[in-house]
């Protein structure tokens, strides 16, 4: 065999050991998920009868994967990350509704490393002029993912929870897992004085939302 066929020979085998050594991904794997798999319940609730505010602490389990082989790099301008969202349709459409949570000390970048990752997120509902332990009738969608507050180079996917609020029942759907939990109003154990697991940054969140409103 002379050298030109062996070159060609061993440039022929290091393509085969190239194209089976490199990862392949599927079409959908670039990318990020964030999804809500679960949230304990009762909630911490406030009643203010001196501002006229109500509102309920959740704790929001959330699971953010990485199906990459890869880390991912981000930067952060403001927090928290993953930033949350809430879409509402209440059947009172006069009451005023929001969605905060504890803000975290922001950084620069961030980084998420491949696979699954648990986190516990507060987040707080806020209805204004509204004075009942019972969250205003209606649906609440809510999700977490990362195109406020950072940016990240990948598209990211987002599984939500749904809230659908009655006068007896709350019912919680989880997106990710098909997954739909109700309780009886009548039988949860409110803690409405709970304040202190919310904290001081909360309630200066209500009261700068207070001053924007007026």
């Amino acid at each position: 065999m002379n050298q030109k066929l062996k070159r060609n020979v061993l440039a022929f085998y290091l393509t085969i050991l190239v194209v089976i050594l490199t990862p392949q991904f599927s079409s959908g794997a670039d990318n990020l998920i964030v999804r809500v798999v679960d949230v304990e319940y009762p909630p911490y609730i406030l009643v203010s009868e001196e501002d006229n505010y109500t509102f309920w602490e959740f704790k929001a389990h959330i699971e953010i994967e990485n199906p990459t082989s890869s880390i991912i790099e981000g930067s952060l301008v403001c927090s928290p990350v993953p930033y949350p969202h809430m879409e509402i349709n209440l059947d009172n459409k006069s009451i005023d509704v929001t969605l905060t949570v504890l803000y975290e000390w922001p950084v620069h970048n961030f980084s998420i490393q491949p696979g699954i990752k648990t986190e516990i997120k507060n987040f707080v509902i806020i209805a204004f002029d509204y004075e009942s332990e019972i969250l205003p009738t209606g649906e609440y969608i809510i999700w977490f993912d990362y195109t406020n507050c950072s940016y990240i180079p990948v598209p990211v996917e987002t599984e939500k929870m749904f809230i659908y609020a009655s006068e007896t029942n709350v019912t919680f759907y989880f997106e990710c897992n098909d997954e739909t939990k109700v309780y009886a109003i009548e039988h949860a154990n409110y803690a409405p004085l709970a304040i202190f697991s919310v904290g001081f940054i909360v309630l200066v969140v209500i009261r700068k939302i207070k001053l924007h409103r007026e």
